[in-house]
């Protein structure tokens, strides 16, 4: 919608969604005569064009104008609805000052306001005069009042439909525009409390006679001061506030937190709710929590044949590629701290506070300048605390600064340094092709776990299971093999993998390789190919996999159900299962 609007110069907004949105809003003959009239010409706007491409690069052009401007009206303290402003800015500034008040023992008070349906009380006149105040231009106010004015609801009581009843305060929840409305309009109780004198924040240390005293996101303000008459005061201009703008504070909802050298009788008698106690979501619980449930899923049950450090390896070095939660939160974490505290950032007090708590850590680093006239903690906080402990886990201490600051980069590292599976009974270097043969795009994904368990020595069999303590005995369950079944054993040495193998090569598969060529290390891992065979390599190495699935398949039945499926029908078995590969795309 916006981008449709951004495209016209001036005069009635048209396009194909917008103009039957403005017919169901308005209802007004003379304005649908209107915009039928410019409908007709909305064909023939990006004639004016020399392509299409052009067209859209002056409504992306005119749409990022817009938002500059927006930017501009709105202070820094506010993190929603501005491109390049983000929450986590905020959370930061909030949580580093309490850990100030904390290490100072100073007074502190986190005053969280809550404003009852927020959303649906701002008052149309209000918002319209705001838009002028802030001088936007009357296009935009026209634009906006397209939606806002005349507009009307009908409500179904009882199956009866009511009369049209004007709507006259509100943003709509879910249109896109209703953020930048609702910032703007919230704004100036921000600036209100930001200048009152009688309003005391905290002073941020190195911060150049910067305060932190009040924190936005949407309709979430949050009020940083040192004394109970910052409180009553911050309310009572809250209250005024509600009288212009339509909003209504609920102070049954609206919390305070008192940290520092507070006695009882002090934070008694509010009228508010004040908070002793805080939330500890136990983060190192809820991931292993997670973990355990993402591990059960891989395996099916509580049994992890292989370790979990193994899993959360690349594929291509012998892992799953399973996400590594402590990796991925810890380099998140560290790359947001390390940019705020060494790059531009667009809110300067979690800056300054951040170079604050980390200004020892990163002079030591040669990440900022020594400047004595800025202080700085020597100690590290612990949550700060965290940071060298993660680079120096991980063995990123050495890492240039443009590498510490993308976290994309730090999990790149860390991901890259990890060695290679080994496979028993290989060469150094052959493992890694092993891995990428059981990834071989040609393979369906049953087929490649069966392969990677096969490489990994952790399929089911009997000596696996028996070694782990979950069976009695190891031996095969062929009738007449007294040998244990072990992975290599179950599909190269027991007398029916024999058979089968030969039955593959002679009737079924004629281009597998016969004899001696084909050894264990081929049929298992798919190396040790002649030179004059490997370019069939993708059609030879499918169907290896799908004759190890058939026979893994037939052991299965008869361990289960007691059937005894003939070599014949193991091996077609495994032509069905390449017929299927094929024709879904996954082979030649």
């Amino acid at each position: 919608m916006l981008s449709c609007t951004f495209s016209l110069s001036s005069g009635v907004t048209v396009g194909r969604g917008l103009w039957k949105l403005n017919c169901s809003l308005l209802k007004e003959t003379d304005v649908v005569r209107q915009y039928r009239e410019q409908y007709k010409e909305w064909q023939t706007l990006q004639d004016l064009h020399e392509t299409r491409a052009h067209w859209w690069e002056m409504v992306k052009a005119r749409t990022k104008t817009f938002f500059r401007r927006v930017e501009g009206l709105i202070h820094p303290d506010q993190a929603c609805a501005v491109p390049g402003r983000r929450i986590t800015d905020s959370l930061v500034l909030i949580r580093d000052t309490i850990c100030y008040a904390r290490d100072r023992n100073i007074r502190l008070v986190v005053l969280n306001l809550d404003f009852e349906k927020a959303f649906d009380r701002v008052s149309h006149q209000y918002l319209f005069e705001v838009l002028r105040k802030v001088g936007l231009p009357d296009r935009y106010i026209e634009w906006v009042g397209l939606l806002y004015r005349g507009i009307s609801s009908r409500f179904i009581v009882n199956g009866h439909l009511t009369k049209a009843v004007q709507i006259n305060c509100g943003v709509r929840q879910g249109c896109p525009l209703s953020a930048l409305l609702y910032i703007l309009c919230i704004e100036p109780l921000a600036q209100v409390l930001r200048r009152d004198q009688r309003i005391r924040g905290v002073g941020i240390p190195g911060g150049g006679g910067l305060t932190a005293k009040c924190v936005l996101y949407m309709d979430d303000v949050n009020v940083l001061c040192t004394d109970l008459l910052s409180v009553n005061r911050t309310l009572d201009l809250t209250d005024w506030f509600g009288l212009a703008s339509g909003s209504k504070l609920n102070r049954a909802k609206t919390q305070a937190q008192f940290y520092g050298p507070w006695t009882p009788d002090e934070t008694a008698g509010l009228p508010l709710t004040v908070t002793q106690g805080q939330k500890i979501l136990g983060i190192r619980r809820a991931i292993l929590n997670l973990e355990r449930a993402v591990f059960y899923f891989i395996w099916g049950s509580k049994w992890e044949r292989v370790r979990r450090e193994v899993l959360k390896k690349p594929k291509e070095k012998g892992g799953k590629g399973v996400p590594d939660l402590p990796l991925f939160l810890g380099a998140r974490f560290t790359a947001l701290h390390l940019a705020l505290a060494t790059s531009p950032s667009r809110n300067p007090k979690t800056t300054a506070f951040t170079r604050f708590w980390m200004g020892s850590f990163l002079r030591r680093k040669k990440f900022l300048p020594i400047d004595l006239r800025v202080p700085v903690s020597f100690n590290l906080p612990l949550f700060y605390a965290f940071i060298p402990t993660f680079l120096k886990r991980f063995n990123l201490e050495q890492e240039e600064l443009q590498v510490l600051t993308k976290h994309r980069l730090l999990i790149s590292c860390v991901q890259e340094r990890e060695p290679v599976s080994p496979v028993r009974g290989l060469a150094i270097g052959e493992p890694s092709q092993v891995w990428r043969n059981v990834n071989h795009p040609a393979l369906p994904n049953r087929l490649r776990d069966l392969s990677w368990m096969v490489a990994h020595e952790v399929l089911p069999v009997r000596s696996v299971m028996h070694s782990r303590g979950l069976l009695q005995s190891a031996t095969c369950p062929r009738p007449g093999c007294g040998a244990p079944e072990s992975v290599r054993h179950l599909l190269w040495e027991c007398s029916a993998a024999v058979d089968q193998w030969a039955i593959a090569g002679s009737l079924q598969f004629p281009y597998l390789p016969a004899g001696e060529v084909l050894t264990a290390q081929l049929m298992l891992y798919g190396v040790g190919l002649s030179p004059s065979a490997k370019k069939d390599f993708t059609r030879i190495w499918l169907t290896l996999a799908a004759t190890k699935d058939a026979i893994w398949t037939s052991r299965n039945l008869l361990v289960g159900r007691h059937m005894q499926i003939p070599p014949v029908a193991v091996i077609r078995m495994a032509a069905a299962t390449v017929r299927e590969a094929v024709a879904a795309g996954g082979g030649p």
